[in-house]
């Protein structure tokens, strides 16, 4: 099953390595990885390129001016082709089995999606405000 891995930025140079090689690093290996580069005006272009010379399953696309993150992730949701569709920011960390644990409960539990939760770097602890929006159980 193909994911597809959205990233829109605008001036994210500072966190983007770290980003794009947690998502390269997944034990799921069944990704494309789409990043828009939103106008920035820092080295997040050149570093996404230098990543799409590296691995295949990158793709960047650029936009003419600053479109925003609903306009750029509404664009690049129309060019993917993945069964699934996981987000990722510029200064996300994803945990080496994030796709891979998102993608069992959603073939073994039959979801029809999955969140994950946020966690401080520097403490390990959960971010509250962000991790709990949905009930464990939904009816």
């Amino acid at each position: 099953m193909l994911v597809s891995i959205l990233m829109s930025i605008h001036n994210g140079e500072k966190h983007l390595v770290e980003s794009i090689n947690s998502i390269l690093h997944q034990t799921y290996k069944n990704l494309e990885i789409i990043i828009c580069d939103d106008f920035s005006n820092d080295n997040t272009l050149k570093i996404c390129k230098e990543y799409e010379k590296k691995d295949s399953r990158i793709k960047i696309v650029t936009n003419k001016q600053n479109l925003g993150l609903t306009k750029s992730l509404n664009n690049l949701i129309e060019q993917s082709v993945g069964e699934l569709i996981a987000r990722q920011d510029a200064d996300d960390i994803s945990d080496l089995n994030r796709i891979k644990e998102q993608v069992n409960y959603i073939k073994n539990l039959r979801y029809d999606f999955t969140t994950t939760r946020a966690k401080d770097k520097d403490t390990g602890r959960f971010i509250p405000k962000y991790s709990n929006y949905l009930p464990k159980r939904m009816i």
